[in-house]
């Protein structure tokens, strides 16, 4: 009987213990979505403003 007691208290530690992974591990992979869609949208910011002073040159010297 306190085989089976401990063999129960042993299984529900390791299921608990896996949860707590699965929920970090979910927790790091939103994080890490969130971290790669910021630069996404920064380095398009970037590109935008290049690209509108690239046709302003381009203005520049076709008016001039």
């Amino acid at each position: 009987m306190f085989a089976v007691a401990v063999t129960l208290a042993v299984l529900l530690a390791s299921m608990a213990l896996i949860y707590l992974a699965i929920q970090k591990l979910s927790q790091a992979g939103e994080e890490l979505q969130v971290q790669q869609f910021v630069p996404a949208v920064q380095v398009a910011e970037e590109l935008r403003h290049a690209s509108d002073e690239l046709s302003s040159k381009v203005d520049e010297r076709t008016k001039g």
